[in-house]
């Protein structure tokens, strides 16, 4: 993620100094199926996500670079039609699409208000939302995105923790994916909102970008 609290968002890196902290693939492979609850002899916490504890390394030009802040989260992919369920952490291209506009309407008609709407709850701390049963990814819109289609998906979950800290757990709030290529583009709302005085966002800009389901796109795609 951007560095909002300097000039650079990656730091050279020596490979040798940082090769016994190293995560292997297998290591990976059992934080993904603990952050996926795909293991049925586990039990789990409700973290899922890491932020600047575990980082990206990349190696350009014979350089190796280290990302300044980084946020690793897992995505289970099971594309299947309604009305398979889609579990918390799930990416399904075939689900029917639903933008954020559309589940508010819907929220209002159901619940008689929209002033208690998880999305808005950064001000009030919404402390009835159901965590465990009511999270999940939407299916937002398909688009095509330099000839390839791309799908776009938001996050319904709440705001549960004062606005000094990273809500961390929050993870990507919208995301682009491309099958064959990943996830290619997000917003990270947690993020964002935690430096909105650092960057001169105003709320009421912010909850443009939310509605506008506003994402960052990567550029380099082919």
């Amino acid at each position: 993620m951007p560095n909002l609290e300097g000039n650079a968002d990656w730091a050279i890196v020596n490979l040798d100094s940082i090769a016994k902290d190293t995560l292997s693939y297998k290591n990976l492979n059992e934080l993904k199926e603990s952050s996926l609850a795909q293991r049925f002899d586990k039990t789990y916490s409700e973290k899922t996500k890491y932020f600047n504890e575990i980082n990206l390394v990349v190696e350009r030009g014979g350089k190796y670079y280290a990302a300044k802040n980084c946020l690793l989260q897992f995505f289970a992919i099971r594309n299947r039609p309604d009305p398979f369920p889609n579990f918390y952490g799930t990416i399904n291209t075939e689900q029917s699409p639903c933008s954020i506009k559309d589940m508010r309407a819907l929220y209002k008609e159901k619940y008689k208000s929209i002033s208690d709407f998880p999305l808005d709850s950064y001000e009030t701390m919404y402390g009835s939302f159901d965590r465990i049963r009511d999270r999940r990814e939407y299916l937002s819109k398909i688009f095509d995105y330099k000839g390839q289609k791309a799908y776009q998906f938001w996050t319904y979950t709440n705001w549960y923790q004062q606005g000094v800290f990273y809500e961390v757990d929050r993870g990507i709030d919208r995301f682009v994916y491309i099958p064959e290529k990943g996830i290619v583009g997000g917003s990270f709302d947690f993020y964002f909102y935690f430096h909105r005085k650092d960057i001169q966002l105003s709320m009421v800009r912010f909850s443009e970008n939310i509605y506008a389901e506003k994402v960052m796109l990567a550029e380099g795609i082919e």
